[in-house]
């Protein structure tokens, strides 16, 4: 019986570190490895599952990244067109101050 015992517990130990190094090793129970010895299911999600995921948050940050790129480029073109009426006022307003000589529209000119 305790052999019966101690071939159990090393079987089982030896399951575990096999999953343990195929771990590290980077193996996903594929035909390779020859599977888990504890049946075929696997943690691991299905490749298609994954792509289809990738793709969904690629998505997500592709119209995150757009989004921040319109506030950015409002932003610059609202400060750009700032800039241009202020330079547009700026020249409205030197324009009216060149006609302007502080005469009080009276004829008495002093020669």
């Amino acid at each position: 019986m305790r052999s019966a015992i101690s071939t159990a517990a090393g079987v089982a130990g030896g399951v575990l570190l096999a999953d343990s190094l195929r771990g590290m090793l980077g193996g996903h129970g594929g035909a390779a490895w020859g599977g888990s010895a504890f049946g075929s299911a696997s943690a691991q999600p299905h490749s298609a599952d994954l792509a289809a995921q990738d793709a969904a948050d690629d998505a997500a940050q592709d119209a995150a990244d757009d989004a921040a790129q319109d506030s950015a480029d409002d932003a610059a073109q609202d400060a750009e067109d700032d800039a241009a009426q202020d330079a547009a006022d700026d020249a409205a307003e030197d324009e009216a101050d060149d006609g302007d000589y502080g005469d009080d529209g009276g004829d008495d000119m002093d020669v």
